[in-house]
């Protein structure tokens, strides 16, 4: 991976390959050759690969990782699932092996 140029780049943990932020803050996944496996910007967050699989939050997601649900107090309704995480579960060729879930 030399001579390429990351904002961050997650190390793996029995796993041949890297989750990595672009210069635009894009997160996407290489191999060792600095292949795509994963395009940037395909998910809008990609935890470090371990064991074969990564957790992947989806573009659907409007707050930040740690928020799940948004308290609406100014409606009365309670919580706003609008604003809901979606993760699932990705694996070393890129497939989808637990669906987005809430």
């Amino acid at each position: 991976m030399a001579g390429m140029n990351f904002k961050q780049i997650k190390n793996p943990i029995n796993s041949s390959l890297y989750t990595a932020q672009d210069n635009q803050y894009r997160w996407g996944v290489i191999d060792s050759n600095g292949n795509t496996i994963v395009p940037f910007g395909k998910y809008a967050w990609i935890d470090g690969f371990q064991n074969g699989f990564a957790k992947v939050i989806s573009h659907e997601d409007t707050s930040s990782p740690n928020i799940i649900a948004i308290f609406d107090n100014g409606t009365n309704k309670g919580f706003n699932f609008t604003k809901v995480a979606k993760q699932g579960i990705i694996n070393e060729s890129a497939e989808e092996v637990l669906p987005f879930r809430i």
